[in-house]
């Protein structure tokens, strides 16, 4: 009977060690969920921060992108191009040479949104990282829209008369429809 109530006094002691063990165990592991959720928290944070600071460096207004855009296409030799348009027929050749010719500026309309978003994001002393999906698609986006707005621009510049319906094929404002096939199909 004293060995019985020993070897009981030994497995409590046991179990209430094990307990110990696990009991810390659990702690540890919680304590290092904590500090990981916390520091997942802090690094989420500081993107969101980031992301904001590089949403304000790539943020343009219209005018300062048309300002941007005037001033590229105002330093630009045109000789070329206008000596080429007048012995292309079609209005679709003289719209293909000119959205080709502000194809080709793109990388000089990058050049001078990189060099103002550089600008910004120093003021706040951040680095963009221009091989980031996020920051170069917005690059691209502000290029497309120098493109866009390039193009009356440069119409104006070559004198082109209707710029406004310069778009390279002859469409009409009316859409022919089955409906209006058949009303003047019997005429």
């Amino acid at each position: 009977m004293v060995f019985s109530n020993h070897m009981d006094s030994l497995q409590r002691k046991e179990q209430a060690t094990e307990q110990k063990r696990l009991s810390r165990l659990k702690k540890e592991k919680e304590e290092k969920e904590a500090k990981e959720t916390t520091e997942a928290k802090r690094i989420a944070e500081q993107k969101l921060a980031h992301s904001k600071k590089c949403d304000k460096a790539l943020s343009f207004r219209t005018y300062e992108l048309a300002k941007l855009t005037k001033t590229i296409l105002d330093g630009v030799d045109l000789k070329d191009l206008t000596d080429v348009l007048p012995i292309l027929e079609s209005q679709a050749f003289q719209g293909k040479a000119v959205n080709e010719f502000l194809d080709d500026l793109s990388a000089q309309f990058r050049d001078a949104i990189v060099e103002r978003v550089n600008a910004s994001a120093s003021e706040q002393d951040m680095q963009m990282d221009y091989s980031d999906a996020q920051i170069s698609a917005k690059v691209d986006d502000l290029v497309a829209t120098c493109i866009e707005m390039g193009r009356p621009i440069l119409l104006t510049k070559l004198e082109i008369k209707d710029a406004g319906n310069f778009d390279g094929i002859n469409k009409s404002k009316i859409g022919k429809t089955k409906k209006w096939d058949q009303s003047h199909s019997n005429h």
